[in-house]
């Protein structure tokens, strides 16, 4: 048993979590902002109806939804970078992402402040932008999850999960709560002129904050422990070809 278990064996339950909460609430800071931005646009979906889909309700949700199409891949390419550089890069390159793709949302013109061509690029940089959200989303979800499981002592596994939860629950308050409290202080008008931008460019010093606070977390001693073993001649794409061909293999093995 190393010094580090023996000191965690010898701490309280409370202990414990009090220990999580001051190690990894630069990651839950982080996870709370990447849903607040993820479920915003849901908020303020009647602005943007009418600032970039002309007023189809059909095209709005279908902005919306092409972060789900894209949540997969985010979870595929950041499990990988997470695997194979570390979970401090994994968590580092979905709140730049995230952070990215929300501030991006709320300096795009529109057809209400930009006419047909500014509408037009407007629509192409917002559909890049919602996607580039799907990504950091489904790459946080698994690169989150990986760090609050090797990171807190192992006697306080699931409050370290219930943290992951609770930033969740605030996201969807926070930004709930900050679109209500706009639509109660403007007009319908000045909601619909750049009220609706106020939410996503506010992330912009929250957003900071965590980036600056999650570069210097500590990696997973997991993580290190593993990467020991990685063979340092063999090159990201064949690590990543061995890495896809065993888990394919194992899901056949598993359905026969």
């Amino acid at each position: 048993m190393s010094a580090k278990e023996k000191e965690e064996e010898e701490m309280t339950y409370w202990q414990c979590v009090g220990r999580t909460w001051k190690n990894t609430w630069p990651i839950i800071l982080g996870n709370t902002l990447e849903w607040y931005e993820f479920s915003l646009y849901g908020y303020v979906v009647r602005q943007m109806q009418a600032n970039f889909f002309a007023g189809s309700s059909a095209l709005t949700w279908l902005g919306f939804g092409v972060t789900f199409a894209a949540r997969p891949l985010g979870g595929l390419f950041l499990g990988f970078v997470g695997d194979r550089f570390g979970r401090k890069q994994a968590v580092m390159l979905s709140i730049y992402g995230m952070l990215i793709g929300t501030v991006g949302q709320g300096l795009l013109p529109s057809y209400r402040w930009g006419g047909q061509v500014g509408g037009a690029v407007g629509v192409s940089l917002l559909i890049s932008l919602r996607i580039l959200q799907g990504l950091s989303t489904g790459g946080e979800i698994s690169s989150v999850t990986v760090y609050m499981c090797e990171v807190p002592p192992k006697k306080c596994l699931g409050m370290a999960g219930a943290f992951i939860s609770l930033g969740g629950g605030l996201a969807f308050w926070a930004s709930s709560g900050i679109v209500a409290s706009l639509n109660s202080a403007l007009t319908a008008e000045q909601m619909l002129d750049w009220g609706w931008r106020i939410p996503f460019l506010i992330t912009i010093i929250p957003g900071a904050l965590a980036v600056y606070l999650r570069r210097n977390i500590a990696e997973s001693e997991a993580f290190e422990e593993v990467a020991k073993d990685q063979d340092p001649e063999e090159s990201t794409s064949e690590h990543f070809v061995k890495s896809m061909g065993n888990l394919v293999g194992e899901n056949v093995r598993v359905q026969a």
